[in-house]
């Protein structure tokens, strides 16, 4: 049986002070994700923080500008203080701790690793001056970078973290993930080769451009070719085309798989019910039978005391007959032999007068 190939996936992202979000923890699908919401609902809010991740980078050049108003040109200094639409900022006149974390799974080994950003600002900076980059082995860890106080780690509370990692199960030996990186270009080596698995850093920019706001005027086909792969050949995008055409008839087929195999499950379960219904009949026939035995036997019983009770009245009337029939016969035989003396004495007496004459 073929392997099922491993894979680096995103599980979860966390944002601490970052635009209109005060902590945000998201978990993402193994697949799909879409944003989707009314302008100004955050989707360039979360697609920037994870292209700060990504890039290693805090320069307003990649951001989304097509996001931007009259009052608000996004930079990541204003999605720290939280700028909104109508000029005013969430975070103004304060210091402040703010995190970025993308949590990565290796399906393969089954191990999560964590890269992100962490950001010290003054209330009175004009620009980013504390910020470092970061990845450290395990997944986000349980208090999500807050303190106690419920306050974002700051830089030394995040090394901290970093380094007790080196020491925890979640490392596994797997090299020096465990960092707090001096520079851009030593971050992004160590997340595109050794967490990424050599990924080449200009495919993940490419593709990372499908995430400016759409504006698809000109069908799907233009648009791939515009934003997503200005420089494509005719042909790219005719094979682009087809695959979606491809993807959306496996998608087809997996949601009419899916239809079935609900269909199936809920033909099981009323036979597993139909089955313990059946089960439960013969229970209760069984039971009745039962109850109706006992009845039976109940009811023998009450007859057979009764006809008991019968013979022993029959054994009592004879008993009672058979006492006066000795008694009438004893009546009897002396009622006879008085009878038969007054008969001698009559006899005699006739004797005796017959002798006198």
């Amino acid at each position: 049986m073929k392997e099922k190939q491993s894979k680096k996936i995103f599980t979860r992202m966390l944002m601490n002070n970052w635009g209109g979000i005060s902590h945000k923890v998201m978990e993402f699908h193994e697949y799909v994700n879409l944003f989707s919401g009314k302008s100004g609902s955050g989707k360039s809010t979360v697609m920037d923080a994870i292209q700060v991740v990504l890039y290693g980078s805090i320069s307003s050049t990649f951001l989304n500008k097509a996001a931007d108003d009259a009052k608000n040109r996004r930079s990541v200094l204003s999605y720290l203080r939280g700028a909104q639409k109508d000029g005013s900022f969430n975070r103004e006149d304060q210091d402040f701790c703010s995190q970025i974390v993308l949590e990565i799974k290796d399906t393969g080994k089954n191990t999560h690793t964590c890269i992100g950003v962490s950001f010290e600002v003054g209330k009175a900076d004009t620009d980013i001056r504390k910020y470092c980059f970061f990845s450290h082995s395990g997944k986000i860890p349980e208090d999500e970078y807050l303190t106690e106080e419920g306050v974002p780690y700051t830089i030394a509370k995040l090394k901290k973290l970093v380094e007790a990692r080196i020491e925890s199960a979640d490392n596994r030996g797997r090299g020096d993930v465990n960092r707090v990186y001096p520079s851009k270009e030593a971050y992004l080596k160590t997340v595109y080769d050794a967490i990424f698995g050599y990924v080449e850093p200009g495919r993940m920019m490419t593709m990372e451009k499908s995430a400016i706001a759409l504006r698809m005027t000109n069908g799907t086909g233009q648009f791939i070719k515009d934003y997503m792969f200005p420089k494509s050949k005719e042909d790219t995008v005719a094979t682009i085309s087809d695959q979606l055409g491809a993807y959306r008839e496996i998608k087809e087929r997996v949601e009419d798989l899916e239809q079935r195999i609900k269909m199936l499950d809920e033909i099981s379960q009323h036979n597993l019910a139909l089955q313990k219904a059946g089960a439960d009949k013969i229970y209760v026939e069984q039971i009745l039978k039962y109850i109706e035995i006992e009845n039976c036997k109940a009811h023998l019983q009450s007859k057979e005391d009764d006809l008991q009770d019968i013979l022993k009245k029959i054994e009592e009337k004879r008993r009672k007959e058979k006492i006066l029939f000795g008694r009438e016969r004893c009546l009897y035989e002396r009622t006879g032999r008085s009878r038969g003396r007054t008969q001698s004495q009559r006899l005699w007496t006739e004797r005796e007068g017959a002798k006198g004459d």
